[in-house]
């Protein structure tokens, strides 16, 4: 009989990838995404959504951050863009299933969130390239807990010195306190990125002296679920160009 009642147990548990865990409400509310101009992973990202059927519709803007104060996005779980569906937020790259899963369980939350623009995560996606990556539930504290977990491909999962990739853009918005920097950058051939406002971590050490609309050579990691500058130098005086 103990057999058979853990026979019986196991049949009703969700497993990952079953019908019953990938399934979605019956009907699925719009989505309204808020992104920067010539964004184009964002772009990716939505026609990921909508290949998962949703419905959705792109706004770009110059500035997200009143977008994302609004709808209660920490500062440290920003990604390229932030998206709202039924009275939720996603913030970056969350996988569709995920955001099937948060308006099936309907916990008390903000939204989910992706920090960052992990490799390999939806809209992200580099032929070889896959970082491991964590999406976050946050509360309506602004306290977050992991959601969902997506390990590395094998070829990236050995531990290592991150690579670092280079940069030119222009200064945002920078939150030295808060270790947050905004850069309008140039495409970023090694990690096949097109040219986005996005922000980045930094140290109060390398943010000292920057100001908003100063043009900048930088050089950062973009390393799992981070973007963080580790170099970086201005090219011209604040000019807001």
């Amino acid at each position: 009989m103990a057999g058979i009642g853990l026979a019986m147990l196991s049949a009703c548990v969700r497993k990952p990838g079953s019908a019953a865990a990938q399934s979605a409400p019956d009907t699925l509310p719009p989505v309204m995404v808020y992104k920067s101009f010539g964004c184009g992973c964002c772009e990716e990202w939505a026609g990921h959504l909508r290949k998962a059927g949703f419905t959705v519709q792109v706004q770009e803007m110059e500035d997200l951050a009143p977008t994302r104060q609004r709808v209660g996005v920490p500062s440290s779980r920003i990604s390229c863009h932030t998206a709202e569906v039924g009275g939720y937020f996603l913030e970056g790259h969350v996988p569709a299933q995920d955001a099937q899963r948060l308006l099936r369980e309907r916990p008390a939350a903000k939204g989910l969130a992706v920090p960052g623009m992990p490799l390999g995560s939806p809209g992200m996606e580099v032929p070889g390239q896959s970082q491991a990556y964590d999406v976050f539930l946050v509360a309506a504290d602004g306290s977050a807990t992991v959601f969902a977990h997506y390990a590395a491909m094998q070829a990236n999962a050995e531990p290592g010195n991150a690579t670092v990739h280079r940069a030119t853009g222009r200064i945002t918005a920078l939150d030295a306190g808060k270790g947050v920097i905004t850069l309008a950058h140039e495409p970023v051939p090694s990690l096949q990125w097109p040219a986005m406002t996005m922000p980045f971590r930094i140290n109060a050490e390398l943010a000292r002296g920057l100001a908003t609309g100063q043009r900048v050579e930088f050089e950062f990691t973009a390393n799992g679920m981070n973007a963080e500058v580790t170099k970086i130098r201005t090219v011209s005086k604040a000019d807001g160009a």
